[in-house]
């Protein structure tokens, strides 16, 4: 019998959630609320095997830079807020809405890679994904301290 893997991931801000936006209103909204403020992104992963199951919550801490007014207009029209949490993609290549990520970044593009192998240690040691994501060493895993400051080009891949 093989794993069964789930994961969704929501953005919080003062305690509200932040879902995918219902049109443009909303992501406009959540957008100019999130503007030049940390907030969370937080997963939860499921692993159940059988009928034994493994829970992970992941959170990190994300700081959005102090984009205008005209740059959310112009993300907006790209279509691209419309199917993610918070109406934001840390890794598109035009907006880059994020200044600094403390904590796992794979958590903020889809899914915890280190979390997912605490539930499934079988699978190979991620920190050479996320150190090619990000350019630097993964950050959770082993060391949950790390920040990065600036946001690698990388992401725009």
């Amino acid at each position: 019998m093989q794993p069964i893997v789930a994961c969704d991931t929501t953005v919080l801000l003062d305690g509200e959630m932040l879902n995918k936006p219902a049109g443009p209103e909303d992501a406009r909204r959540m957008l100019r609320c999130l503007r030049g403020r940390a907030h969370q992104v937080q997963s939860v992963i499921v692993v159940r095997h059988g009928t034994h199951e493994t829970l992970e919550v992941v959170s990190t801490q994300v700081l959005m830079r102090d984009y205008s007014d005209e740059e959310i207009e112009a993300y907006i029209a790209t279509g691209d807020p419309f199917d993610k949490a918070g109406s934001y993609a840390v890794q598109h290549p035009l907006f880059r809405p994020v200044a600094e990520l403390r904590g796992c970044p794979l958590n903020v593009v889809g899914l915890a890679l280190c979390r997912l192998r605490a539930c499934l240690p079988q699978l190979p040691d991620p920190s050479a994904v996320c150190q090619s994501f990000s350019g630097r060493p993964c950050p959770v895993y082993p060391d949950e301290r790390h920040v990065i400051t600036e946001i690698n080009p990388a992401f725009n891949t």
